[in-house]
């Protein structure tokens, strides 16, 4: 979990001097909340996120910060969301997790796995819808 809280860290730093990074910072921090137990610092991250990736136009990455709020707080709302943003830009491979992930929410399965990585750890230029969004790894 020190890993982890450093490496949340650093990417917040990362974040400030690059603006372009800002967006991934905050989704990573947010699952590091998450982790933590303290979910509303976990949204204070994530909003500010999608704050950001809107001002930047980074759709892909607003997307995953949506399905991250959705996954962690069990909530259908940001799962639709990020649905609508990768359909939005054909985000194939990141539509089936987000559609897994409505079916397990809708039965009522919680499915935060605390030893799992954060969404959107990707191989990019490997999907095979050819838009480059990547591939999960």
């Amino acid at each position: 979990m020190k890993k982890i809280k450093k490496n949340a860290a650093r990417s917040m730093r990362y974040g400030s001097q690059f603006k372009c990074g800002l967006p991934k910072a905050c989704r990573l921090n947010g699952w590091f909340y998450t982790l933590a137990g303290n979910p509303q610092k976990a949204c204070d991250f994530w909003l500010q996120g999608i704050e950001a990736a809107r001002s930047l136009g980074a759709a892909f990455e607003e997307g995953l910060i949506c399905f991250e709020m959705g996954r962690c707080l069990q909530d259908i709302d940001h799962l639709e969301s990020a649905k609508t943003i990768f359909e939005t830009i054909n985000a194939t491979a990141e539509l089936s997790r987000v559609d897994t992930q409505i079916a397990l929410v809708g039965k009522g399965l919680h499915t935060i796995d605390h030893g799992a990585k954060p969404s959107g750890e990707f191989e990019y230029g490997n999907d095979n819808a050819g838009n480059g969004q990547g591939q999960a790894k």
